[in-house]
């Protein structure tokens, strides 16, 4: 089974319930490049590659690259994205995330009857592939 998320649906969602606007683009067949831009003269474009590294049956591996500024206001952000999860949800280590989709409400009945096989970064759109358990 292919579930394909566009870039623009993505975009819209965080737009409409984050009040974050971002640029997503294909970085290369495994990794999705990330920019915000502040809108601030004089405030560069912040971006991040974030690259699937492992693809688990119930979790999602990625890892993230930036430069250094920005690798230091990641580190100091994702401590906070974390207490907003549910426990166990996101598991960092360095510049390595675990997402424990499982512990998800909305996809731990889903993921009782589908397992997670592959994700693939195409031009417009994210696919993610599925397999009935």
């Amino acid at each position: 089974m292919k579930l394909t998320i566009t870039y623009k649906e993505i975009t819209t969602t965080l737009k409409d319930n984050a009040k974050v606007s971002l640029l997503l683009s294909k970085y290369d067949e495994r990794s999705l490049k990330v920019v915000y831009a502040a809108g601030i003269p004089f405030v560069p474009d912040i971006d991040i590659v974030l690259t699937v590294v492992g693809v688990y049956p119930n979790k999602l591996e990625l890892a993230y690259s930036c430069g250094p500024l920005v690798g230091k206001a990641v580190e100091k952000l994702l401590p906070k994205v974390t207490e907003r999860l549910p426990k166990g949800v996101l598991n960092i280590n360095g510049k390595n995330i675990m997402l424990n989709l499982a512990e998800l409400e909305q996809l731990e009945k889903v993921l009782k009857f589908l397992s997670l096989y592959n994700i693939v970064v195409n031009d417009n759109a994210i696919e993610v592939l599925l397999e009935v358990k």
